[in-house]
């Protein structure tokens, strides 16, 4: 057991003194490339900072990601009975359905507006991109999501229209 503990401490210094990541090492969606028209000024757009490091933006992307999975109340339950137990099979699904599809898409900008409230303080600014370009940033592993964010935000200043609070 205490070789158990020992070797965890030991993966968790090894992982804190990594090298840190190559910012060059990164692909990043040319968004000056993109073909598509843009989206939403509310819903798809990336942060930039000027004169920002890398390792700034990441620390900045990543402390502000933490707040994307918060919302202001629980998902909504499919039935609740009023007294008894339904009987199998007659319990009406679809209110529900359509009560998740209103959550499901509240709590989407929701979070968008927790990361968003978060990154505009410490001095980033929103510049809109195309839905699909919005998707293809962020609808990918967190990690990756967040290496590009960074890279975005410390590199240089996207060549689509600004977007004010």
């Amino acid at each position: 057991m205490l070789d158990l503990l020992i070797g965890a401490l030991f993966a968790a210094t090894l992982a804190e003194t990594a090298a840190p990541l190559d910012p060059s090492t990164i692909i990043v969606p040319d968004i000056a490339a993109d073909t598509r028209s843009l989206g939403n000024e509310n819903k798809f757009f990336v942060f930039h900072r000027p004169n920002t490091s890398f390792a700034a933006a990441e620390a900045d992307v990543r402390f502000c990601m933490r707040y994307i999975n918060q919302t202001m109340f629980p998902p909504m339950p499919d039935f609740v009975p009023w007294e008894d137990a339904p009987p199998v099979g007659d319990a009406p699904r679809y209110a529900g359905l359509i009560g998740q599809l209103v959550v499901d898409g509240v709590a989407r900008s929701l979070r968008q507006s927790n990361v968003m409230r978060c990154m505009l303080p410490r001095g980033y600014v929103r510049y809109r991109i195309s839905e699909g370009l919005w998707k293809e940033i962020n609808y990918r592993e967190l990690e990756s999501s967040i290496m590009i964010q960074a890279k975005i935000a410390s590199g240089p200043t996207p060549p689509t229209p600004r977007t004010y609070p």
